[in-house]
């Protein structure tokens, strides 16, 4: 894994960033609407949306991170 790059906004298209903004959208608007509710939210829920964003920087990642992060 030694050869991964972070993606670079630069590295991906205007589509792509508008569906993968949609979901981050929606995912924390989700997040919101329970938490208004009193549904239940806990810990995972931010975690969910933490690895959301880290998914962002590309293929491989957490095996990257995993690795520094032990």
């Amino acid at each position: 894994m030694s050869g991964f790059k972070p993606k670079e906004a630069s590295d991906y298209t205007m589509e792509e960033k508008c569906r993968l903004f949609d979901a981050l959208l929606a995912q924390a608007r989700d997040y919101y609407d329970r938490a208004t509710r009193g549904e239940w939210v806990d810990e995972d829920d931010k975690h969910y949306m933490y690895e959301s964003v880290v998914d962002l920087l590309g293929d491989g990642v957490w095996d990257i991170l995993n690795e520094y992060l032990r």
